[in-house]
């Protein structure tokens, strides 16, 4: 039925009807919304995809094998050294193949022991790490310095250990740059199949 006509229909008047209802809806407007969706896709060139998912791989190995588990206790990735971390992004995107930043680092906490005089306190960092084509991942890391007998030195080792736990764990997080980057251009290839196939 087509909205906004004048005609009659068992003897009702339709144009004193309060509102019409459209039954078959412009299929343009959810070719529009695919098509919206797919531009918005960000585009990871074939070099980065491969690094990525040789990334992941690796990660992969790592958090399963026996040896992780003996020097952890546990298979969480983040529990693993730092040191392992950035040695594995350097294998696999190069050494000039990633970067980091400090996007913000601030003290969460600070104590001075009156009794030995002795200075603790806690940091949290928020670090950007950003691979060749400028795709990027944030995250937060936090650090501790406890008991030590300067400030300057508490603020120094806090700092530090912040800054690397979040480049650390922003690392980690690469690997679900490849996994929402195939979901998304799944999800967009799914939508459009299934509008072309209905309609």
């Amino acid at each position: 039925m087509a909205v906004g006509t004048e005609a009659l229909h068992d003897g009702i008047d339709s144009t004193n009807l309060a509102s019409t209802t459209e039954f078959f809806p412009d299929i343009s407007q959810f070719e529009d919304e695919i098509e919206e969706e797919q531009d918005n896709i960000i585009t990871i060139p074939d070099s980065i995809l491969r690094q990525l998912g040789l990334f992941q791989s690796k990660l992969e190995a790592i958090e399963s094998s026996s040896f992780g588990r003996r020097k952890t206790g546990t298979s969480s990735l983040f529990s693993f050294r730092a040191s392992l971390i950035f040695a594995l992004a350097n294998e696999c995107f190069g050494y000039n193949g990633w970067s980091s930043r400090v996007i913000e680092c601030g003290m969460t906490f600070s104590d001075f022991d009156e009794t030995n005089g002795k200075f603790s306190a806690s940091y949290s960092a928020l670090v950007r790490v950003t691979l060749g084509d400028g795709t990027y991942v944030d995250e937060y890391g936090y650090g501790d310095g406890k008991n030590l007998p300067y400030k300057y030195m508490c603020y120094s080792v806090a700092t530090k250990q912040a800054i690397t736990d979040a480049k650390k764990n922003a690392i980690i997080r690469l690997r679900e740059v490849l996994i929402e980057y195939e979901m998304a251009k799944l999800d967009a290839q799914l939508k459009s199949d299934f509008v072309k196939n209905r309609y």
